[in-house]
C-alpha cells in the first residue's frame, strides 16, 4: 500500500479520479454512494444511490430518484446534501457537501428517453415510494417518467481522506477553484 498524496495537488487529482471511476464502474467500488439529507423533523436521513455523473472541476455531481421518496421531500424542505464516497481499493473517502436542485417532468425528457427500458423500473410504483403495504411484493412498478427526477448537486466543499498505512486529510473549498488544506486525520 503507498503513503497517499504527497501533496494537495496529488490529493485533489485524486479525489477527481474517485468520483470519475465511481461514474463509471459498474461493479463493486465506489458507485454507490450515501447520500445524506434532513427529514423535514430535522433528523439526519442517509441512503444508498447510484452516483450518474461527476466533474469536480465544475463542482458538479448528479443523481437520479423517483419524485415520491423522502430525499425529495426533505430537499425541497432544505436544499441541502452530503454525498459520501469509498473507494476500498484506493482507501479513498469523500464527503462533499452540496446545494441541491431539482428538475423532473419536461426539463428531464431527454434524460428519460436516453434510459434504457430496464432502469426505468426505478421510477413510478403504486402505491408510491413510501406508502405502506401489506406484503412485501404489494407495489405494482408503473415506469412513470413523470416520477423521474434529477438531484443537480453543487459541490460547494469537500473532506478527502486517506485511509492507507499512512492517514492523510485535506478539506478543500470552492472559491473559483478548489483551495484546499491539510488537517489531522
Amino acid at each position: 500500500m503507498s503513503d497517499g498524496p504527497a501533496d494537495l495537488g496529488a490529493a485533489l487529482d485524486a479525489a477527481r479520479t474517485t468520483l470519475a471511476r465511481a461514474v463509471a464502474d459498474r461493479g463493486p467500488g465506489a458507485r454507490h454512494v450515501t447520500f445524506a439529507t434532513h427529514s423535514p423533523d430535522g433528523w439526519p436521513e442517509a441512503r444508498t444511490v447510484a452516483l450518474r455523473a461527476a466533474d469536480l472541476d465544475a463542482g458538479r455531481l448528479t443523481i437520479q430518484t423517483d419524485l415520491a421518496t423522502e430525499k425529495v421531500a426533505a430537499l425541497r424542505a432544505l436544499p441541502r446534501a452530503e454525498v459520501h464516497v469509498w473507494h476500498p481499493e484506493t482507501c479513498h473517502q469523500l464527503r462533499l457537501r452540496c446545494e441541491a436542485g431539482l428538475r423532473h417532468g419536461a426539463a428531464v425528457g431527454a434524460a428519460w428517453s436516453a434510459m434504457p427500458a430496464s432502469a426505468r423500473t426505478s421510477y413510478g410504483k403504486a402505491p408510491p415510494a413510501g406508502t405502506a403495504i401489506d406484503a412485501a411484493l404489494g407495489y405494482e412498478v408503473t415506469s412513470d417518467p413523470d416520477s423521474f427526477v434529477v438531484i443537480d448537486l453543487r459541490v460547494i466543499r469537500f473532506d478527502f481522506l486517506y485511509l492507507g498505512d499512512v492517514h492523510k486529510r485535506a478539506i478543500f473549498e470552492d472559491r473559483g477553484d478548489w483551495q484546499g488544506h491539510w488537517i489531522s486525520p
